[in-house]
């Protein structure tokens, strides 16, 4: 009795079959038949035979009996539900017709183990099986011998469903990781606690996970950054959305500026999540100040050489131009389109801009042109260079223009400077021409009449002559020497006024006396008048440079007389001495008045000059 009870626990135990319970029944039939066993025995497992028939077929659990030959005695309906065979179509096949190839030897192997010592092998084992139509399903199977491992009570439950969600699960969240891993974002999950439960491998490069992961942010941070990340989550928490900028500094010690967004994450069964997105953009924000600089620099740039760049988008007539070009064109920045602009150049240059535009665009002829412009706000006319290149494929035209005005102006001035350079040059080279001339003419004179003298039969009379000669010439000489000094320090800035108190009326007379004997040989009256008395006519100047200038003027006016006379002296002005030379000499032509105050002038400038 003992025997038959232990094996119809063991069959409660893993939900035995009906077939199982017959036999059992056949035995207890037979055990209850043997003289002196008692009566009850036989209701006693026909009841228990009832429970076991019931356990057996409305299990949800597929059951299966294998024998020793691996071949099915027996299935319960659930089995045939999921195999998707009639009962008459599986019992007295071996169950390795069900089961692919690969899965059979496992199998095996994990029956074995099972029959040897149960606790070599695990009590549930996924195995795949045939399913009537072909196709591949997933199990979980329970294995459990009875008999001393003659037969095999197998139960196992379809779980191709759920491997299929499992992959599917599986998959998803692969996806998801390899998507929140790609972001080039620090990706951060907080639970409601405000503690990190999840951060892809981008976060994870900037701190290390084993530090903060799961723990809240002032176990991990110093408490100025996590009172402020700890007031931002929840401030995410309540209000929905926050964002702000921070900086952080990583495991290499370096800083970073980060955007970070946080966002909750509402879970309707359990408390919300906190999400954050957190940008690095400290290399956004170098560019940023990279551009800022290079924008200065070009504005300061375009100030600075009066210069800007613009583009006309042809297909929209639309212009966009730098600060420094809507400062040239004086138009106002929300004005500055194509129609107005045209507008700017003046008229006579507009078919040649508009000439020079359609070659750029049609033959891809350099746009290089100069042109003049009004300026609308103040009529000011500048001159303008442009320079500018099309591109086809979008039909827009980059240009440079800048204000050359100054340039032009420059030009023109270097133009005559040179003009009065290559002038002044010429002129240096007529005076050079004279003046060694004169300087030849006393010079001859002084080395002829002084190998005269020495002539031993000449009279005392013209040894006189020959003196005075002489002396005259030496005079001259060194009234010409006089005037190349004089020249030579003005040109090189040398020359210096000595300003003091004198009485005019004696240097008129100083003057007159100086000339007179040169006038009187020449035929030629000298005269000279003075308006004041000699107690009022002290004067304040350079003595000196006045006595020159009136003994330049005079020899000059004595030097081109020939007959008549020479008249010379000063006149009351206002508060001013007007002093005046006059001759009854050749003069000066009134188209030629104008060149005496130019250097190295002459009326006659030529080496065969008359004077």
């Amino acid at each position: 009795m003992s025997r038959i009870l232990r094996f119809t626990h063991q069959f409660i135990d893993k939900i035995s079959l009906s077939h199982i319970s017959q036999k059992v029944f056949k035995h207890a039939s037979g055990f209850n038949n043997r003289p002196g066993q008692n009566n009850n025995t036989m209701d006693y497992l026909s009841e228990n035979e009832e429970i076991f028939h019931n356990l057996f077929e409305n299990n949800s659990t597929a059951i299966a009996i294998i024998e020793k030959d691996t071949k099915i005695s027996m299935v319960n309906d659930a089995y045939c539900k999921i195999s998707g065979y009639k009962r008459e179509e599986i019992i007295g096949k071996s169950w390795t017709q069900q089961i692919p190839p690969e899965d059979i030897e496992r199998l095996k192997e994990y029956n074995r183990k099972r029959l040897i010592n149960p606790k070599d092998a695990p009590k549930n084992y996924e195995f795949t099986f045939y399913h009537k139509n072909g196709e591949i399903r997933n199990c979980l199977m329970s294995v459990t011998m009875i008999q001393g491992g003659s037969k095999i009570i197998s139960s196992f439950t379809d779980i191709t469903d759920n491997k299929m969600a499992e992959a599917a699960l599986k998959e998803s969240e692969a996806l998801l990781t390899a998507f929140m891993n790609f972001v080039p974002a620090l990706i951060l999950i907080k639970d409601h606690e405000l503690r990190p439960i999840f951060a892809n491998s981008n976060y994870k490069q900037y701190f290390p996970a084993d530090e903060w992961l799961g723990k809240k942010p002032h176990e991990t941070f110093p408490p100025e950054i996590a009172d402020l990340m700890v007031a931002k989550d929840r401030e995410a928490l309540e209000k929905g959305y926050v964002s702000y900028e921070e900086t952080w500094t990583d495991k290499e010690n370096i800083q970073h500026i980060f955007f970070t967004q946080k966002f909750r994450i509402d879970n309707p069964e359990k408390k919300p999540l906190l999400g954050a997105i957190i940008s690095d953009i400290t290399e956004r924000r170098e560019a940023d100040e990279h551009i800022r600089v290079s924008e200065a620099r070009l504005k300061r740039a375009e100030l600075a050489s009066k210069s800007g760049n613009w583009e006309l988008h042809l297909d929209s007539q639309k212009m966009i131009a730098s600060e420094g070009a809507v400062k040239l064109y004086g138009v106002d920045k929300d004005q500055f389109e194509y129609a107005v602009i045209k507008k700017v150049p003046l008229p006579e240059y507009r078919p040649l801009l508009d000439f020079a535009l359609r070659n750029l665009m049609e033959n891809n002829i350099p746009y290089d042109i100069e042109f003049k412009i009004k300026v609308p706000d103040t009529d000011e006319i500048k001159d303008i260079h442009s320079v500018a290149l099309y591109d086809k494929a979008k039909r827009i035209v980059f240009g440079v223009i800048q204000d050359i005005t100054e340039q032009k102006q420059t030009e023109i001035e270097l133009t005559k400077a040179k003009e009065k350079a290559e002038e002044s040059d010429r002129l240096k080279t007529a005076f050079l021409h004279n003046i060694t001339h004169e300087i030849r003419t006393p010079m001859n004179a002084i080395i002829g009449f002084s190998g005269l003298i020495n002539v031993p039969d000449l009279s005392f009379e013209k040894r006189l002559s020959f003196t005075d000669i002489i002396v005259q010439s030496s005079n001259q000489l060194l009234s010409i020497i006089t005037d190349i000094v004089s020249i030579a320090t003005i040109e090189a800035g040398q020359e210096k006024l000595n300003i003091k108190v004198f009485n005019i009326n004696s240097i008129c007379k100083l003057v007159n006396e100086q000339f007179f004997s040169k006038a009187r040989r020449q035929g030629i009256t000298l005269r000279y008048k003075t308006n004041l008395t000699h107690e009022k006519a002290f004067i304040n100047t350079d003595e000196t440079k006045l006595v020159q200038i009136l003994t330049n003027l005079i020899g000059n006016a004595l030097k081109f007389t020939e007959r008549g006379s020479v008249d010379f002296g000063y006149s009351e002005k206002e508060n001013e001495l007007e002093f005046y030379i006059k001759d009854t000499g050749i003069g000066i032509p009134q188209e030629l008045q104008k060149e005496i105050f130019n250097r190295f002038r002459q009326v006659e400038d030529t080496s065969t000059r008359q004077y």
